[in-house]
């Protein structure tokens, strides 16, 4: 399991909202000149406002005016100052000058598909803090993986006053479909240390050969210090105090080791439970009544996803052998007597074969899909995609485990594999007991007479 050490890891961040009282800011930006009129309405009921108020408010997804409502700058650097500074252990941040605000209307679609920040030039050394204005929950939140191609999506529980600190530069966070009855407020933003900054490769503004980048010092970030937000004649005497340049072979934080997550553990269903996995057919009639249609369910189910795209992602999550054949390596949990869910047979094997000791993540397991809302295709593009298929421009697409699990297997194969017809050990259902086994080959007669 890849666990980073903090603060390149999850955390709530709580914070006293009478000192810091972002809500009346917020609630000015979303509703304007309608503020007063409509002051006592939550902003959990937004989405119960007159036609035109509501076009007005969705304007406010993604927008950055939040940062001229009058007064909300001075609160904004006064929490920068007295909570993420402690929070980061740094005496000196650069921090987001413009937060963005997201408004997330009770029944919208969703407002973020699956990313990671880096995919957008963003700094790897920026930390995400992301700040509910409103009870965030389930599919009112933003959902994320707790560490990079972990797999583990989980929803931020939270609510005004407590802040969600988390890696978004490599962990792949998104929001889903609102299906609760409340609106959901939030805004955030993003943090680099100082001793960061040397290795971070942000330009400062209109300085060096990036002239006209967005992600400038003086420009997108600003600098907060123990005295408050620092000029530019201080910025460039810290600079003068900072190592010119650190060996790459060196890290630049404590970010990149392993360590325990500071969070609850993702909902992801009782490993112990055990019961009758319903036939694919069963189970798409079930969601199609439960979600209205069948194009509702594929989106709002994983294993719905999955059943309508399965014969085209077979030829397109697949790894190379030794003989360059394209193979799959996506296959649903082998043992019908467990929750339905997707998992890598590679990382699967890998697992098996060092007793347990390799990186364990939700692909191993076969638990990926298990408690999601939807099938996060992008999810399994990034553990795995050896085809000709190409994601921000890059082609061969491989998770860190992934990439171990992958050159083990070949490593077997070119040793003639462990089993003992010569071929290397790659199906999860041989690592099953015989019963298991059993089980499984009724599963599948089962699918293949349905369908």
């Amino acid at each position: 399991m890849t666990l980073w050490f903090p603060p390149f890891c999850e955390e709530f961040v709580p914070y006293p909202v009478d000192r810091y009282a972002f809500l009346p800011y917020v609630r000015n930006f979303i509703l304007g000149s309608h503020a007063d009129e409509f002051r006592d309405v939550p902003l959990e009921e937004l989405h119960q406002l007159p036609e035109g108020l509501l076009d007005s408010s969705k304007k406010a997804r993604g927008s950055t005016g939040l940062f001229n409502v009058e007064g909300f700058e001075e609160t904004y650097q006064r929490w920068v100052h007295d909570i993420v500074r402690p929070n980061l252990g740094e005496e000196f941040v650069l921090f987001e000058r413009s937060p963005n605000i997201r408004v997330h209307l009770a029944g919208g679609r969703s407002l973020t598909p699956p990313h990671v920040d880096g995919d957008h030039k963003h700094s790897s050394k920026e930390i995400n803090f992301w700040l509910p204005m409103t009870k965030a929950y389930d599919s009112a939140t933003l959902w994320a993986e707790s560490s990079p191609g972990q797999g583990d999506f989980h929803a931020f529980e939270s609510d005004y006053g407590t802040a969600v600190r988390f890696y978004g530069n490599q962990c792949l966070h998104l929001s889903v479909d609102n299906d609760e009855a409340t609106t959901r407020v939030s805004f955030d933003c993003r943090m680099v240390r100082l001793r960061d900054f040397v290795r971070s490769g942000i330009p400062e503004k209109d300085r060096g050969d990036r002239n006209g980048a967005r992600w400038v010092v003086f420009g997108y970030y600003g600098v907060m210090g123990p005295d408050g937000e620092v000029s530019q004649d201080m910025w460039d005497s810290l600079l003068s105090m900072q190592a010119p340049a650190i060996p790459s072979a060196l890290p630049a934080s404590a970010g990149e080791e392993e360590h325990a997550l500071q969070r609850k553990p993702a909902k992801l269903g009782s490993p112990g439970e055990r019961r009758p996995r319903s036939p694919s057919a069963d189970h798409r009639l079930q969601c199609e009544e439960r979600f209205g249609s069948a194009k509702a369910a594929r989106r709002r189910c994983a294993r719905c996803g999955w059943l309508a795209n399965r014969a085209n992602l077979l030829e397109v999550l697949t790894f190379m052998d030794v003989d360059g054949g394209l193979q799959p390596w996506v296959e649903e949990n082998p043992d019908p007597g467990a929750p339905w869910g997707l998992g890598c047979t590679l990382c699967h094997q890998h697992k098996s074969r060092t007793g347990g000791g390799a990186q364990k993540s939700v692909y191993a397991d076969f638990t990926f899909g298990v408690g999601l809302p939807g099938l996060l295709v992008e999810a399994l593009l990034r553990h795995g995609c050896n085809t000709s298929r190409r994601i921000f421009g890059e082609g061969n697409i491989l998770g860190r485990g992934h990439k171990i699990a992958l050159a083990s297997a070949l490593e077997e194969q070119q040793r003639g594999g462990p089993n003992a017809d010569g071929t290397p050990c790659l199906d999860p259902s041989e690592s099953a007991s015989p019963q298991q086994q059993q089980q499984q080959q009724e599963h599948q007669q089962q699918e293949q007479q349905q369908q």
